[in-house]
Protein backbone atom coordinates (compact mmCIF):
# COMPACT_ATOMS: atom_id res chain seq x y z
CA UNK A 1 0.00 0.00 0.00
CA UNK A 2 1.05 3.75 -0.36
CA UNK A 3 1.83 5.73 1.92
CA UNK A 4 -1.26 8.23 1.22
CA UNK A 5 -3.36 4.35 1.41
CA UNK A 6 -1.95 4.16 4.73
CA UNK A 7 -3.04 7.69 6.16
CA UNK A 8 -5.93 7.09 4.52
CA UNK A 9 -6.45 3.84 6.68
CA UNK A 10 -5.37 5.71 9.62
CA UNK A 11 -8.49 8.33 9.08
CA UNK A 12 -10.67 5.71 8.59
CA UNK A 13 -9.95 3.54 12.06
CA UNK A 14 -10.21 7.09 14.10
CA UNK A 15 -13.72 7.49 12.66
CA UNK A 16 -14.52 3.89 13.04
CA UNK A 17 -13.15 4.71 16.47
CA UNK A 18 -15.28 7.25 17.36
CA UNK A 19 -18.64 5.58 15.83
CA UNK A 20 -17.76 2.16 17.89
CA UNK A 21 -17.84 0.97 13.91
CA UNK A 22 -16.48 -2.76 14.69
CA UNK A 23 -17.07 -3.70 10.73
CA UNK A 24 -14.85 -0.87 9.72
CA UNK A 25 -12.34 -1.68 12.06
CA UNK A 26 -12.26 -5.68 11.65
CA UNK A 27 -11.83 -4.78 7.84
CA UNK A 28 -8.55 -2.28 8.95
CA UNK A 29 -7.02 -4.89 11.67
CA UNK A 30 -4.75 -7.94 10.35
CA UNK A 31 -5.99 -11.22 11.49
CA UNK A 32 -3.24 -11.42 13.65
CA UNK A 33 -3.11 -7.39 14.74
CA UNK A 34 -0.89 -6.39 18.20
CA UNK A 35 -2.27 -3.44 20.23
CA UNK A 36 0.18 -2.08 22.57
CA UNK A 37 -1.13 0.28 25.68
CA UNK A 38 1.41 1.23 28.28
CA UNK A 39 2.57 -0.74 31.23
CA UNK A 40 0.85 1.98 33.66
CA UNK A 41 -2.32 2.01 31.70
CA UNK A 42 -4.74 0.33 34.45
CA UNK A 43 -6.19 -3.03 33.88
CA UNK A 44 -7.53 -4.69 31.56
CA UNK A 45 -5.90 -2.32 29.18
CA UNK A 46 -2.38 -2.44 29.84
CA UNK A 47 0.15 -4.26 27.61
CA UNK A 48 0.40 -6.12 24.38
CA UNK A 49 -3.08 -7.45 23.35
CA UNK A 50 -2.70 -9.67 20.13
CA UNK A 51 -5.22 -11.32 17.95
CA UNK A 52 -7.91 -10.29 16.04
CA UNK A 53 -10.98 -10.77 17.92
CA UNK A 54 -9.06 -9.99 21.66
CA UNK A 55 -8.61 -6.84 19.88
CA UNK A 56 -11.73 -5.99 18.42
CA UNK A 57 -13.72 -6.66 21.88
CA UNK A 58 -11.28 -5.00 24.19
CA UNK A 59 -10.51 -1.58 21.73
CA UNK A 60 -14.75 -1.39 21.80
CA UNK A 61 -15.38 -2.29 24.98
CA UNK A 62 -12.45 1.13 26.53
CA UNK A 63 -15.36 3.35 24.51
CA UNK A 64 -18.57 1.76 25.73
CA UNK A 65 -19.90 1.62 28.84
CA UNK A 66 -17.05 4.95 29.58
CA UNK A 67 -18.43 7.71 27.02
CA UNK A 68 -21.61 8.99 26.63
CA UNK A 69 -22.32 7.54 23.19
CA UNK A 70 -22.11 10.20 20.51
CA UNK A 71 -19.46 12.39 22.50
CA UNK A 72 -16.33 10.86 21.64
CA UNK A 73 -14.33 12.78 19.41
CA UNK A 74 -10.80 12.46 17.51
CA UNK A 75 -8.75 15.72 16.01
CA UNK A 76 -5.75 14.39 14.21
CA UNK A 77 -3.33 17.08 15.29
CA UNK A 78 -0.17 15.98 13.04
CA UNK A 79 0.14 12.80 10.95
CA UNK A 80 3.68 11.44 9.35
CA UNK A 81 4.50 8.30 7.68
CA UNK A 82 7.05 6.48 6.03
CA UNK A 83 7.02 3.06 4.17
CA UNK A 84 4.47 1.07 6.51
CA UNK A 85 4.38 3.03 9.02
CA UNK A 86 2.31 6.03 10.36
CA UNK A 87 2.72 7.83 13.33
CA UNK A 88 -0.70 10.24 14.43
CA UNK A 89 -1.03 12.63 17.20
CA UNK A 90 -4.51 13.57 18.42
CA UNK A 91 -6.50 14.91 20.54
CA UNK A 92 -9.67 13.01 22.43
CA UNK A 93 -12.55 14.32 23.62
CA UNK A 94 -15.50 12.86 24.79
CA UNK A 95 -18.23 13.02 27.89
CA UNK A 96 -17.96 10.09 30.62
CA UNK A 97 -20.94 8.33 31.91
CA UNK A 98 -20.06 10.09 35.40
CA UNK A 99 -20.90 13.25 33.54
CA UNK A 100 -16.91 15.05 33.27
CA UNK A 101 -15.00 15.94 30.17
CA UNK A 102 -12.37 13.73 29.00
CA UNK A 103 -9.78 15.69 26.87
CA UNK A 104 -6.46 13.62 26.36
CA UNK A 105 -3.28 14.09 23.66
CA UNK A 106 -2.39 10.71 22.40
CA UNK A 107 0.56 9.25 19.83
CA UNK A 108 0.12 6.09 18.05
CA UNK A 109 1.90 4.32 15.77
CA UNK A 110 0.74 2.20 12.98
CA UNK A 111 2.62 -0.40 11.28
CA UNK A 112 0.85 -1.89 7.86
CA UNK A 113 1.23 -4.86 6.58
CA UNK A 114 -0.58 -6.04 3.21
CA UNK A 115 -2.87 -3.06 3.73
CA UNK A 116 -4.14 -3.67 7.17
CA UNK A 117 -2.95 -2.53 10.61
CA UNK A 118 -0.37 -5.03 12.22
CA UNK A 119 0.03 -3.00 14.98
CA UNK A 120 -0.74 -0.33 16.62
CA UNK A 121 0.83 1.70 19.66
CA UNK A 122 -0.80 3.93 21.69
CA UNK A 123 1.10 6.61 23.92
CA UNK A 124 -0.97 8.72 26.65
CA UNK A 125 -1.02 9.81 29.53
CA UNK A 126 -2.07 7.66 31.84
CA UNK A 127 -1.80 9.44 34.92
CA UNK A 128 -4.62 11.52 33.56
CA UNK A 129 -6.99 8.58 32.12
CA UNK A 130 -6.44 6.40 34.54
CA UNK A 131 -9.89 7.63 36.72
CA UNK A 132 -11.28 7.62 33.54
CA UNK A 133 -10.88 3.97 32.56
CA UNK A 134 -12.31 2.53 35.90
CA UNK A 135 -15.92 2.16 34.58
CA UNK A 136 -18.98 2.87 36.59
CA UNK A 137 -20.08 0.39 39.48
Amino acid sequence: MSIEANKQAVREFFGATTRRDRQTLARLFADDVAWQIPQSAPEPFAGTHRGHAKVLDLFLQGASGLFVEGTHTVDIELMIAEGDLVAAEVQMNAKTVKGTDYRNQYVFLFTFRDGQIAEFREHLDTRYAAPFLDPPA
